[in-house]
């Protein structure tokens, strides 16, 4: 993941290939690409289902789903450096994702669905490195 993360915060646009990477991530066996149409096939016990790719990297809205459960959106926005009055780079976006346990974990990149991407993926991340318990609690 920390190789996507890295690419995610380096791409000045989304793309339809970091899309794909990202349902990789998120379990997607086979990605592949008809014409216009991109599909992904999830395993689900005996059985397979078809999706549509969502546009994580390029639209807000469907990096809103990549936000895990139990987590929430903290804010998204524009931030800019400043250095002796002036401005020393581009403004990039930052989104940050909190859960319960007030963790937050944060994305920046140069779009807004992007950031979100990079948080939400941070928080998966971090999800999987807690163990839960059989009550749904974490173990400490």
């Amino acid at each position: 993941m920390t190789d996507l993360l890295a690419r995610l915060e380096s791409a000045g646009e989304g793309s339809r290939e970091l899309d794909a990477e990202i349902a990789r991530v998120l379990g997607h066996k086979t990605v592949f690409r008809f014409g216009d149409w991109e599909r992904s096939a999830t395993e689900d016990g005996k059985f397979c289902y078809w999706e549509a790719l969502p546009s994580y990297t390029t639209n807000l809205q469907n990096a809103l789903v990549l936000v895990p459960e139990g987590w929430d959106v903290w804010f998204v926005s524009r931030q800019r450096q400043i250095s002796c009055g002036k401005f020393t780079h581009e403004p990039k976006i930052s989104a940050e994702v909190m859960n319960a346990e007030e963790r937050v974990e944060r994305g920046e990149a140069s779009t807004p669905a992007l950031a979100m991407c990079i948080a939400s993926l941070r928080a998966i991340e971090a999800r999987a490195e807690k163990p839960v318990a059989a009550d749904g609690e974490g173990e400490t």
